[in-house]
């Protein structure tokens, strides 16, 4: 409609009437290519959001697992800990159950969930950039590079649990009442649990050996410097949470 207006105001030659025409076309044009930008551009800027909050969320997670994960480890440093001290305390046949809680919290392990798939969309699509704070982007990859750091730690403990401790539990003390006092048995399922085929004073003939001693201080070592670790992490994972809540 607006063409055959314009074509009918160049036949009468009316061009003040073509001149308003064609102002309208350029103004309607530049109008709907700003509302394409500006409707783009919000759309960016969405998506962007949603991968920061994807990113809060799995700072979320991080820092509950990290808990989780210093829980555990001082639980199993403070028993190896004890079990280092048990044969200054003149043992008796009472303390085997005691003896058998205690180690078998000093052996436990557990493998780490961090989630770290927010980041690696970031990094893989070149949007890390989002993050305006070069600081914070260069914390954010430190702290992953740590949790790659703490697999490698936990596998060489793993590793020494299955070629150290547990060859030694096996050869010298009782391996399924260990096991028992790690999972225990339930009780309202009817699970009986298993008495131990040794005498219960066994375990009193290893502690103090030189040979206890290394493998316990070994599990203790290993526990202070992960939670060492643990603890470092949770301090920095602590202070990028609260400058990613800037971007919320």
């Amino acid at each position: 409609m607006l063409l055959r207006r314009m074509i009918e105001h160049v036949k009468a030659q009316n061009w003040f009437a073509v001149s308003l025409d064609l102002v309208v076309v350029v103004v309607g044009i530049f109008l709907a290519f700003q509302v394409e930008r500006w409707y783009a551009a919000e759309l960016a800027q969405s998506d962007a959001q949603e991968r920061i909050d994807a990113l809060i969320e799995d700072f979320v997670s991080n820092s509950e697992e990290l808990q989780f994960q210093i829980q555990r480890r001082q639980s199993a440093y403070d028993a190896a800990a004890e079990l280092l001290k048990l044969d200054e305390q003149n043992p008796t046949v009472e303390d085997f159950d005691r003896f058998y809680s205690l180690l078998s919290r000093a052996q436990r392990l557990a493998s780490t969930r961090f989630r770290r798939g927010s980041y690696d969309v970031l990094i893989s699509t070149g949007e890390i950039d989002l993050i305006s704070d070069a600081k914070l982007r260069q914390d954010i990859e430190e702290f992953f590079a740590l949790t790659d750091e703490l697999g490698s730690v936990k596998a060489q403990a793993s590793y020494r649990h299955s070629n150290l401790f547990e060859p030694y539990v096996v050869e010298n003390l009782d391996l399924v009442t260990m096991l028992e006092h790690l999972h225990p048995p339930d009780e309202s399922m009817g699970i009986a649990q298993t008495k131990s085929v040794q005498d219960r004073s066994h375990f009193l003939s290893v502690i103090g050996t030189a040979e206890f001693e290394g493998v316990i201080a070994s599990m203790w070592h290993a526990a202070r410097d992960e939670l060492r670790q643990l603890t470092d992490m949770a301090e920095s994972l602590e202070s990028i949470q609260s400058r990613l809540g800037e971007f919320t």
